[in-house]
């Protein structure tokens, strides 16, 4: 599957600004911070929430902008996820070293089945349920029900 037409963006950057982050914020994520093209130790973004106890928990997501990834392909991202767990990152207002809690693979494109199992199998352990992958389908997906539930509480 080829990048929707959904997607304006011309390459990564453009779609960590101007599609991802919004859409972060719209799910109601209080700290989003970009780190892409930094020193991201395999995080583009990070971002932040507090859970039903009150904990806050931080989630890191490596960014793809290419039509498909396959097996080959997602030797990367499983490196990537790998740094991002390994690596701590400065809080953007507290300047503490944090670590998160979850990590996110996104592609702007699609993730071939073999990618997928190898993905998770490389790295179901240490990290199990932790790691996670979403395409351009999931990404449409979590912007329409940003949507929807937005237009809800309005």
């Amino acid at each position: 599957m080829a990048i929707p037409a959904e997607f304006t963006s011309k390459n990564e950057a453009e779609f960590i600004s101007q599609m991802l982050v919004p859409l972060f914020h719209r799910l109601g994520f209080s700290i989003v911070v970009n780190y892409h093209g930094g020193r991201e130790f395999g995080k583009d973004l990070v971002f932040g929430e507090i859970d039903r106890f009150g904990h806050i928990r931080y989630h890191g997501l490596q960014v793809k902008y290419v039509d498909s990834i396959g097996q080959s392909e997602v030797k990367t991202l499983i490196e990537d996820c790998q740094e991002a767990f390994a690596n701590p990152f400065r809080h953007p207002h507290t300047n503490a070293e944090e670590r998160i809690n979850t990590f996110y693979a996104v592609n702007g494109g699609s993730i071939s089945d073999q990618a997928r199992t190898h993905f998770f199998n490389s790295l179901a352990h240490p990290y199990g349920g932790n790691v996670r992958l979403i395409d351009a389908k999931g990404v449409l997906a979590l912007d329409r029900w940003a949507a929807a539930n937005r237009s809800q509480t309005t």
